[in-house]
C-alpha cells in the first residue's frame, strides 16, 4: 500500500510542474484582463 502511494504521487514531476504553472497562468491571466480594463476606462470617449 505504502509503495503504491509513492508511485501516485509522483508521476514524473507533471503534477509538480502544473501545481506552479496553473497558478502562474491563473494570475497572469487576471493582470492581464485588469490591464485591458483599466486601459479602456482611461481612454477619453469619443
Amino acid at each position: 500500500m505504502g509503495r503504491m502511494a509513492v508511485q501516485i504521487a509522483h508521476n514524473g514531476g507533471w503534477d509538480e510542474i502544473a501545481l506552479i504553472v496553473a497558478p502562474l497562468l491563473a494570475v497572469g491571466g487576471f493582470l492581464w484582463c485588469a490591464n485591458n480594463w483599466a486601459k479602456k476606462r482611461a481612454e477619453p470617449e469619443q
